[in-house]
């Protein structure tokens, strides 16, 4: 069916040139091109009106479709452009992705051996203080046995046997409550006992444990994760003091038993008290060759 347009004009009753005046400019090009025998045959019946010659016509459609074809070139080339745009920026994103993959599995595989190695070294760790408390165990055997005769050869405060001696600093004295930095004069007793070990066990292995008693951590629970937590870090502070004054880092050994090791219950203040403490031990182990240097 053609155009509305179209039918007025065939519908048209004035002459042919009035007809073709009236109708719309679009609707005279459509029929000097397209339906240049409809209009030519009506002029020739007015005599008024000559239709376009065809040259005219192909050079009206030539000229509007060169005019249509950039257009059509260019969205060809926008829509090729926004593929390979599209495609480029998924490209860069995978391989972004891989390289986010690589790294976590970097990542993954180190955690992995920090994990075996902490693993080992607190196997290690849990063997020498288990042997240590069985040497602990065997001195106080011994004091229990031989009495006073043992403790006399050993310096002023210290306590044992031939193999090992060990003196109790009370965390009171060291530390405020729920800290693991010196207290004003904590580090004066600290600096006295780097004294006798230099003095009086040169030749040992000297161990530093901490020790607490069995309330929950409350002033510095964001610090401290709990009671083993506090006493490895106030050994650790001993432990520092002690190399600041003298005595050999290869030789000393820190650690903390937090609430698990008690001198006496923790049924009562006075023997909370007792049982928060920092224990300096000087073990004689066999072939414990001393450090030649800090």
């Amino acid at each position: 069916m053609p155009p509305p347009f179209v039918n007025d004009l065939f519908e048209c009753t004035a002459p042919a040139h009035r007809c073709l005046q009236q109708a719309p400019r679009d609707s005279i090009l459509l029929l000097g091109c397209t339906s240049r025998r409809v209009v030519a045959h009506q002029a020739e019946s007015s005599g008024d009106v000559v239709s376009p010659p065809a040259s005219a016509c192909r050079s009206k459609e030539v000229a509007m479709k060169s005019r249509r074809f950039p257009s059509c070139v260019g969205l060809a080339a926008l829509s090729v452009g926004l593929v390979l745009g599209c495609q480029s920026a998924t490209d860069m994103q995978i391989v972004e992705l891989q390289r986010q993959n690589e790294e976590l599995s970097r990542k993954n595989a180190d955690l992995e051996a920090q994990l075996a190695s902490a693993m080992r070294d607190g196997e290690n760790a849990r063997r020498r203080a288990l042997q240590l408390q069985q040497m602990l165990d065997e001195a106080n055997r011994q004091l229990a046995e031989r009495g006073p005769e043992v403790i006399s050869t050993l310096p002023a405060g210290w306590q044992g046997t031939d193999s090992i001696a060990w003196v109790d600093v009370g965390s009171d004295v060291l530390f405020d409550s729920g800290k693991a930095t010196f207290k004003s004069g904590g580090q004066a007793a600290i600096r006295e006992i780097a004294a006798t070990i230099l003095s009086d066990f040169r030749d040992r292995e000297i161990w530093v444990v901490g020790h607490t008693d069995n309330d929950p951590i409350r002033v510095t629970k964001n610090l401290y994760k709990d009671n083993l937590d506090l006493s490895l870090e106030r050994a650790a502070t001993v432990a520092r003091e002690l190399y600041k004054n003298g005595v050999p880092r290869a030789q000393i050994v820190a650690g903390g038993q937090g609430e698990y090791n008690p001198k006496v219950p923790n049924d009562s203040k006075a023997n909370k008290a007792m049982n928060r403490r920092v224990q300096i031990i000087a073990v004689k182990r066999p072939n414990f060759e001393p450090p030649s240097g800090g």
